[in-house]
């Protein structure tokens, strides 16, 4: 646990937030940085003395403390508009991340009652002594009222064509998400204007496609990202389309796929959407890798389920969650890697539900999704009255399959 017990102190020495002069997200940040400081001091007067029993609890703890540190450190960038492309309404990020933390304070509490049971009183009264506040509401409103007040600022002060362009579209951007927030995601209204992609080679390389969409690697902004581009064959393939970049752009979760901007091409009749570059799918991956170690399997699950529980918070039905729509991202840090670290994020709502219902919805008369990965009790009858959210239990019973090796991929 030394290792990670530096690298965690590491966090909670970090300069302190309220001194830096502009800090994005300070308030979340601040929030944190506190939790994870009082966290890790109780952990060191915990684990002292029996160190070899905390493998496991140790490579999670180092992935969460990674993770936060990253985090924070994003924030107090100084190229903070670049920054604030994947740090606009990022609040499920910071609460997971201190969600992480608590249950692994948690087990390594467990774990050491177990090896130590002389101290359990007194480990008991130190795990029921601390608790994790996550940042209030008004908090994260106040974080937001104060990157508007940052755009309004510096689209006022001399700032490159490149940066103003792109502080005035994340401007109107977190105006047209404030302004449907608590209503539905395909009601947004994004930006006319927005930075366009470029195509990094030409030809372009092409990661994926289909009859009537294409998706480029691109980049935007000094981003790696990934660009659907379709075409418009008729005039409701318009309402699809919006659709889908709506769902998406007003979504924020680490483990969905992050938006990053849409329009419409009029000259050549298609539309673009621009979002976060994963590396390869989940269904590459295990054609790779093979079945997986039994840890890597849970991991990978909980993700998925994390995402999926987001967005039935949001009243979103995914309706077509299989490996082939589950992106992998490998972290930089080398000691992740060898760890095996892998991050996991679901994509392509193009066939996703807004502001889905809690009861039965009409039958359709028509399959929705992919065949092998609906749930049983839709394949048995396509005509049955179905539960949109309740139909993610069969892609799960069948991903878990997937992973573990004992069914197909």
């Amino acid at each position: 646990m030394a290792n990670v017990m530096r690298l965690a102190m590491g966090i909670v020495k970090f300069p302190a937030i309220s001194l830096l002069d502009e800090v994005l997200n300070r308030r979340q940040c601040e929030n944190l940085f506190f939790n994870f400081q009082n966290g890790v001091q109780a952990l060191q007067s915990i684990t002292s003395g029996h160190n070899e029993v905390f493998q496991k609890a140790e490579e999670d703890l180092y992935q969460i403390v990674y993770k936060a540190k990253v985090l924070i450190e994003d924030c107090c960038r100084e190229d903070w508009c670049r920054v604030a492309v994947t740090q606009l309404t990022n609040k499920e990020a910071f609460r997971e991340l201190l969600l992480d933390f608590e249950n692994c304070f948690h087990t390594i509490c467990e774990i050491s009652c177990l090896y130590d049971p002389a101290q359990e009183s007194k480990i008991l009264a130190i795990r029921n002594d601390m608790t994790f506040y996550p940042t209030s509401i008004d908090a994260v409103k106040e974080d937001q009222t104060s990157i508007c007040g940052r755009f309004s600022n510096h689209l006022d002060s001399t700032m490159n064509c490149d940066d103003c362009k792109l502080v005035q579209y994340l401007k109107e951007y977190l105006m047209s998400l404030q302004h449907v927030e608590g209503g539905g995601l395909d009601k947004i209204d994004f930006p006319y204007s927005y930075p366009r992609p470029k195509y990094t080679k030409n030809p372009p390389k092409v990661l994926g496609k289909s009859d009537n969409m294409c998706v480029f690697l691109t980049d935007w902004l000094g981003l790696e990202s990934a660009t659907k581009v379709f075409d418009i064959r008729e005039p409701k393939d318009i309402d699809r389309l919006w659709k889908e970049a709506s769902v998406l752009g007003g979504l924020n979760h680490p483990n969905i796929i992050k938006f990053y901007c849409c329009g419409f091409l009029e000259v050549e009749n298609q539309f673009e959407l621009v979002m976060e570059c994963g590396k390869k799918t989940l269904s590459d991956h295990l054609n790779e890798e093979g079945p997986l170690e039994e840890t890597k399997v849970v991991d990978i699950i909980l993700q998925i389920a994390n995402g999926m529980c987001y967005l039935h918070d949001m009243k979103v039905a995914h309706r077509d969650l299989k490996p082939g729509n589950v992106v992998v991202t490998i972290p930089n840090d080398s000691t992740l890697s060898n760890l095996g670290c892998i991050q996991v994020k679901l994509l392509d709502f193009g066939i996703s539900k807004v502001d889905v219902k809690d009861y039965g919805e009409l039958p359709t008369g028509r399959y929705i999704g992919t065949c092998g990965y609906m749930a049983p009790e839709i394949m048995a009858n396509e005509l049955s009255e179905m539960d949109a959210l309740k139909a993610a239990e069969g892609p799960c019973r069948n991903a878990k399959l997937a992973l573990t090796g004992n069914g197909s991929k």
